[in-house]
Parts: C-alpha cells; sequence; structure tokens
C-alpha cells in the first residue's frame, strides 16, 4: 500500500496549527501579567532522561568522508539525511582557547567531548525537548545553521563557537523583519545545549539567566522556553500565571511553534488548582477551532503510536540484512556474523523492545566501521559484487527514508501524551538514523570509487514510491 512521506524530524516540524500573533495579543491581555521581580531558579532538575542514547564507536561524531556540511549534491539522500551532517555557518574568531570558553558554563572533563556525543539524542520531559525538536524555531539564518552543525557535531570546538556568538555576536535587531537579533539567537542555542547536558552546568541559574539575555534581542523561542520553565517548574518556581504570560508574549513578533504547541500542552495538562485554568482553556477553544484540529491530529499520533518499536525493529531488522548484502559485496560477509554475534550476548542482558533497538543502534555502527575500514582500502568489485553492491545501495536509501519517517513519527507522538515511549525510544532511533545515513553516505562514496552505479531519486519520487 502507498505511503506518503513525512517530511518530518521533530516535534515542531508537524503541521499542527499555529496561533497568530493577533490571537496571542488576546491572550497576554485577558490573563493576569508576571509578577514583578526576578524568577526564582530551584536547585533540582526535574526533567531528567529516561533513557541515554548508545555510546559512540571511539568517534566523535560520525561524518562520511566526502560529505560536507554544504551538501554532497546527492539529491534524495541529501534531503532525508541532512541534518545528520550540518549545515555551513559562518566561523567565528574565538576570543579564548576552547577549553576556556567552555569552563565559563560547563564542568569540564577528559570525556567531555564524549558526554557531548552521548547525550545529544537525549529527550526531556520539560522546558526543553531536545534542540533537535526545536531547530525550526531559530530564525536567524546563521546560528541555525550552526546550530545544525553543533547537532552533527556535539563538541568542545563546537561549543566554544556557540559561546562566542552568544558572547559577542552582532547584536543587531532587524528593525523591519520579524527577526531576533544574531546574538539573541545565539543565547538560546546556548540554553538549549545547558538544558541538553543538565549535568555538565556549573550552575542551573545560568539557563534562566541566559534566555533572559536573550529576551531582550527579540528572541521569541527564548520567550517560549522561559514561559515552559513555569509550567514544568524546573528551571524556575512552577506558576502557571507567569506562564500563560510569557506565552502569549513568545509570539508577537512572529510565530514560534514551541509557544503554540505549549499552550495545547498546557490546555490538557494545566493543574486542576490554577485560578485561571478554565479562562486559558475557554480562550483557547475559542481561536478558530484550533483546539478540535489538535485533538484530531493527536487522536491519530495516539492511535498510529502503540507498535512504534515494532515499526523501528522491523525496519531494523532490515537494515541488518543490507549491512549483510553489503559486506558480502566487499567481501567481508564473516564480519557480519562476529557483529551479530555481540549482539546476542547483549540481547541476553536485555529486557524489552527498547532493548533491542540499542542492541541494533551497536550493530549498525560496528557495521559503520567495517565499511569505513574497506572504504579506505579501495577495493576492487567484480561484476558480480557490483551487483549486489548496487541492491544493497537502493534498499539502503529505501530504508532511510522509512526511518526518517518513523523520526517523524517520534515527534507526533509528543503530541499524544505517549511521552514514555518518546522518551524511551526516541534517542535510539534517531542515532540509528544517524549510523544509517553515515553508512549510506560510505556506500556511495564506495560506489563512485568502484563504478558501481548508484540510483538516486528526488524526493517528489521517493513519495510516490512509499
Amino acid at each position: 500500500m502507498k505511503k506518503k512521506l513525512l517530511i518530518c524530524v521533530a516535534a515542531c516540524s508537524l503541521s499542527l496549527p499555529v496561533f497568530s500573533v493577533d490571537f496571542m495579543d488576546k491572550l497576554k491581555n485577558a490573563l493576569p501579567g508576571a509578577p514583578a521581580g526576578k524568577p526564582s531558579v530551584p536547585g533540582q532538575n526535574t526533567g531528567k532522561p529516561e533513557m541515554p542514547t548508545a555510546a559512540p564507536n571511539g568517534n566523535v561524531a560520525l561524518v562520511a568522508p566526502g560529505a560536507s556540511a554544504a551538501g554532497s549534491g546527492n539529491g534524495s539522500v541529501d534531503d532525508v539525511c541532512k541534518a545528520v551532517f550540518g549545515k555551513p555557518f559562518k566561523e567565528k574568531k574565538l576570543s579564548a582557547a576552547p577549553e576556556e570558553l567552555v569552563k565559563k558554563y560547563f564542568k569540564m572533563s577528559a570525556d567531555f567531548d564524549k558526554v557531548l556525543y552521548q547525550g545529544i539524542n537525549v529527550q526531556y520531559s520539560g522546558t526543553l525537548i531536545s534542540i533537535s525538536s526545536h531547530v525550526d524555531d531559530i530564525k536567524e539564518k546563521n546560528i541555525k545553521n550552526l546550530t545544525d552543525s553543533f547537532l552533527a557535531n556535539p563538541s568542545i570546538g563546537m561549543l566554544a563557537q556557540v559561546i562566542e556568538y552568544a558572547e559577542k555576536g552582532d547584536g543587531f535587531v532587524p528593525p523591519r523583519d520579524p527577526e531576533p537579533s544574531e546574538k539573541a539567537d545565539a543565547q538560546t542555542l546556548l540554553a538549549m545545549i545547558m538544558m541538553q547536558y543538565p549535568q555538565l552546568l556549573i550552575d542551573k541559574a545560568m539557563v534562566m539567566n541566559t534566555l533572559k539575555l536573550a529576551e531582550k534581542g527579540q528572541s521569541g523561542l527564548a520567550v517560549a522556553f522561559i514561559a515552559r520553565a513555569y509550567m514544568y517548574g524546573d528551571y524556575a518556581s512552577q506558576n502557571m500565571n507567569t506562564f500563560a504570560a510569557y506565552i502569549a508574549r513568545s509570539s508577537s513578533k512572529y510565530q514560534v511553534k514551541l509557544a503554540s504547541q505549549s499552550v495545547f500542552y498546557a490546555i490538557e495538562k494545566a493543574p486542576q488548582n490554577w485560578n485561571d485554568r478554565n479562562n486559558f482553556i475557554e480562550l483557547m477553544k475559542s481561536g478558530q477551532g484550533v483546539k478540535e484540529s489538535f485533538d484530531k491530529q493527536k487522536n491519530a499520533a495516539s492511535a498510529q503510536g502503540g507498535d512504534l518499536n515494532l515499526k523501528a525493529i522491523k525496519l531494523m531488522d532490515e537494515g541488518d540484512s543490507i549491512d549483510q548484502l553489503t559486506l558480502e559485496a566487499l567481501g567481508a560477509g564473516p564480519k557480519m556474523a562476529e557483529i551479530r554475534a555481540k549482539g546476542e550476548m547483549l540481547k541476553k542482558e536485555g529486557d524489552g523492545s527498547a532493548d533491542i533497538i540499542k542492541i541494533k543502534v551497536f550493530q549498525s555502527e560496528q557495521a559503520a566501521n567495517v565499511v569505513s575500514d574497506l572504504l579506505k582500502a579501495n577495493p576492487k568489485l567484480d561484476s558480480e559484487a557490483k551487483q549486489k553492491f548496487e541492491k544493497a545501495n537502493q534498499i539502503r536509501l529505501d530504508n532511510v527514508t522509512k526511518l526518517y519517517n518513523i523520526v517523524g513519527e517520534i515527534g507526533m507522538q509528543f503530541f499524544s501524551g505517549n511521552i514514555g515511549q518518546v522518551l524511551s525510544t526516541g534517542p535510539l532511533v534517531k542515532q540509528y538514523h544517524k549510523n544509517s545515513c553515515t553508512l549510506l553516505y560510505r556506500q556511495i562514496e564506495m560506489a563512485k570509487m568502484t563504478g558501481t552505479p548508484v540510483q538516486l531519486k528526488s524526493a517528489v519520487e521517493m513519495q510516490k514510491d512509499l
């Protein structure tokens, strides 16, 4: 049965209704304002990850040889893998050594780069979901590209670039365009990184302090995060009136998707003892049927979500077969048996579908290492091997595209209320998708080296095939 490709990589890229600036003004005028004084910041973060991502295989970042941030010219592959390798941004000359900049905010350690890599896909139920979930709301183009590049290569060097922009970026706010300054969006990104790695922060109060600076530079996303901090109570004392006041202002200059999503979540989860709860809900319901639209999408997501793990495992099983075919074509078939044997040993220690997915991530990383080593050896393929390799490449492209679809469904689960499954499965599926993209780029490069045909499709053609 044909199925349309879902072009969605995170919760905030869903086609949920977005409240207009006028509607947010109506909310701002109808509900009490924020109390005077600075927000108090408690000492403990309640938004903790449920499942860590798989450990790296010795590399800080899995960037395929020949795949640059500017894109590889591989058409449909870039469409579904572009977030894996980052985008070009204007590199800033650092005012100090990278480590000196980073230790202003974070507790440094010998394995700091490794911790950044391991935690990049962790998802939270709190002010921040994950960095990747909020990229669309970064407005300034250069900082958005910087965000993509940090996601592709979470490291001390990249974090130092973020800090340099946050401290010394251009503070110019366009007078006509509804856009924050470069510095404000960089400060918002720095706060997002702080929330992505709360265990590394020197002082948790830095999150709200940094968001407040970004607010001054007219970052709507920063205001939405401040609002959410008051709703969740993880980076500020929980206060729903203050949440309502801030969330109404977050889209005053331009639409912020996270603001609308937060309103929907507040409708569902607002505490019963909130005095203005009914007023808030009634006001939301008056917004041109947006509540009904949200409920419809929420129910659809909930109906699809029960077998998310099973869908992911099915695609990962297919990935195992692709790895086998690839290694056979390259004359390294027995290597796959070794990888599977290690996976079986790990499986005996685990229990449940999330553990199976974690093992699949491990196996995909092992296969990527083998293919990388073979690529360095510049192998020569006979006609039969080329046929196998061509078939493996085409199946891999289809598999990666379907994985991209699953990553989109993970975003949908956030709105269905199925948070537990998103937190446990989401980071692992994203890591597997990253590994698969890395393998695909390496196989395409090897195909070009060996003269093997590579049949790439456009995104439109893939939509017709799925």
